[in-house]
């Protein structure tokens, strides 16, 4: 029998590291104004690191939900609790070619951005298309000369993190 191995441990000056990149993440896609997209890429550099919109992307992916974060033990961390899929628009990063990512779970993540996109007032195109100046858009993809937004650097105003609203039953 092969003897068992243990995933090594992490260190913890790494797993710092790590969560202030993610929650730097975080408190930028918060900036993104509703209506408007950027990509991955741009978050990356936007933060410093162009070489990194894999890990942007995986700072999303880890994005906790809202009843996650409600949890004390999950919560506690620095900013951790104010970070959940309720305060930061995720949605609103998208490819560099500004295709919604498949999330490998038959399409329904993507769906489900594309619906949140468009109740934001933003165009996706389900079947490919083209922008307005001709350039062809991918299936589930967003015209980023239309909706795109690159600011040259990290605004210095923050805008209040977004909470939904409860639907009343």
């Amino acid at each position: 029998m092969p003897p068992i191995r243990r995933a090594p441990r992490q260190h913890p000056q790494l797993a710092d590291e790590a969560t202030e990149f993610y929650h730097s993440v975080y408190r930028t896609v918060q900036l993104i104004p509703k209506g408007r997209v950027t990509t991955y890429g741009h978050i990356a550099l936007l933060l410093g690191h162009p070489t990194w919109p894999r890990r942007v992307g995986a700072a999303l992916k880890h994005l906790p939900s809202a009843s996650i974060s409600e949890n004390s033990e999950y919560s506690e961390g620095l900013e951790s609790s104010v970070f959940n899929s309720d305060t930061v628009p995720w949605q609103r990063v998208v490819s560099a070619a500004g295709k919604i990512s498949d999330r490998h779970d038959g399409g329904a993540g993507r769906e489900r951005q594309a619906e949140v996109l468009r109740s934001e007032g933003v165009v996706v195109v389900e079947d490919g298309g083209r922008t307005v100046t001709g350039r062809k858009l991918e299936r589930f993809g967003v015209d980023l000369e239309t909706w795109g937004w690159f600011p040259g650097s990290i605004p210095t105003t923050r805008a209040e993190p977004e909470v939904k609203e409860e639907e009343d039953s």
